[in-house]
């Protein structure tokens, strides 16, 4: 996907992200880490509309964000209704000194062009 399309709509049947934002203890990143990725890895096996899921950690180790996609806000909605889901939420509201949740539409893209590697 390499277009812009109209900011000012918003169409519930596109790909939506999902973006949890939150400051954490150095010292609690490791369990939230591998809680994450279990999530994730669930997510990816048992909720219909999961498209991918990525899970950054900043390089000083206190914040984490956990990006997921999904085939519709439909599909995301859904998986707010997951066990799993919510326990990982919960545990991010505890451990957080700050979160922050977002859901996004992927409005542009700019992929790497094979072949131009080295100019």
């Amino acid at each position: 996907m390499t277009s812009i399309h109209d900011s000012r709509t918003s169409n519930t049947g596109e790909p939506v992200i999902s973006v949890i934002k939150i400051t954490i203890d150095a010292v609690d990143t490791p369990d939230l880490l591998t809680e994450a990725m279990e999530v994730l890895a669930a997510e990816r096996e048992d909720l219909h509309g999961f498209l991918t899921g990525q899970i950054l950690l900043s390089v000083d180790n206190k914040t984490v964000v956990i990006l997921t996609e999904w085939s519709d806000h439909h599909a995301w909605g859904q998986s707010r209704y997951d066990l799993r889901v919510g326990k990982l939420i919960e545990h991010c509201f505890v451990k957080s000194t700050t979160i922050e949740f977002e859901l996004y539409t992927r409005r542009g893209e700019v992929p790497r062009m094979i072949g131009r590697d080295q100019e």
